[in-house]
């Protein structure tokens, strides 16, 4: 939202997220990109069955802050928009999102790959031994702003990682892995 605020973008707020409702807001603004929990946009998705109105104008809705499952992205994806981008944040400084041109494959699946090139996904079994590809063990991640954060050389060196507490089967490429499933 800050992006697009500096870049010139309108910003539309609501105080209700009901389908009715924001159907109605998305309509009259000409809404073209909007965020919600995977709760909320499956709603949203079965709420075209009966309701009115529906977003014509909705162009990329981001889906986050819970795993969303893969029937799920496909009916957002057929009822509400193409553009669906699935995105997994965390404070401490990763943030792993389904790019624009991704194959439906991928973004119905997994919650994408890192923005940064330098951030660094491990998944590991309980002896905190990497996985083998597609064995779901604990997500840990190192990411640049987490690293740059402090001046502690520890986190510059590859000592620090955030424990997340989340699990993840991960496809992997040159050792790491590229697509986050939770």
């Amino acid at each position: 939202m800050l992006g697009a605020m500096t870049a010139g973008a309108a910003t539309v707020f609501t105080t209700d997220p009901s389908p009715e409702s924001a159907f109605a807001v998305i309509a009259r603004h000409g809404v073209t990109v909007t965020a919600l929990v995977p709760s909320l946009a499956t709603l949203w998705a079965q709420a075209c069955d009966w309701e009115p109105v529906t977003p014509k104008t909705l162009r990329l809705l981001q889906v986050g802050g819970a795993r969303l499952d893969a029937g799920d992205a496909r009916r957002i994806r057929e009822a509400l928009t193409p553009g669906l981008q699935q995105v997994y944040g965390m404070a401490e400084g990763l943030l792993s999102y389904t790019r624009l041109d991704d194959p439906p494959a991928l973004v119905d699946h997994t919650q994408g790959r890192p923005m940064c090139a330098d951030d660094e996904l491990r998944i590991l079994d309980d002896a905190g031994q990497p996985v083998a590809p597609g064995v779901e063990g604990e997500l840990l991640v190192r990411a640049l702003t987490r690293s740059t954060a402090t001046s502690a050389p520890s986190t510059t060196t590859g000592a620090a990682s955030t424990r997340t507490a989340s699990t993840a089967p991960a496809t992997w490429s040159a050792g790491w892995p590229t697509a986050i499933y939770r």
